[in-house]
């Protein structure tokens, strides 16, 4: 399993606090070189009902940049890059997974 640094940790605790205050679970996974996050839905039973966006996150610690790859029902998006010494880039990320919740 690979360790998560600590702005794949900034940008996932970010998405986590998104999906939750819309309604939605958040899980992911680090492990064979890629980080795999979806956002799901779930049924009064805790069934999962639906996965509104999934995303591959890759990311370069040391420059403190990367990219989302993300997914809907429907296929592969457009990828989401981002700089964590750029705040609108981040702000652009989560607006876009907004768009899909």
């Amino acid at each position: 399993m690979n360790e998560i640094g600590s702005v794949q940790q900034f940008i996932l605790s970010q998405v986590e606090k998104l999906a939750q205050n819309s309604g939605y679970d958040f899980l992911f996974e680090a492990d064979y070189g890629e980080l795999l996050a979806q956002i799901i839905e779930r049924d009064d039973s805790g069934s999962i009902t639906g996965t509104p966006i999934s995303f591959k996150l890759f990311v370069n610690e040391e420059k403190g940049a990367g990219k989302i790859i993300p997914y809907n029902p429907k296929g592969e998006l457009r990828h989401q890059e981002f700089n964590i010494q750029n705040p609108q880039t981040i702000i652009a990320l989560l607006t876009f997974i907004k768009t899909y919740l």
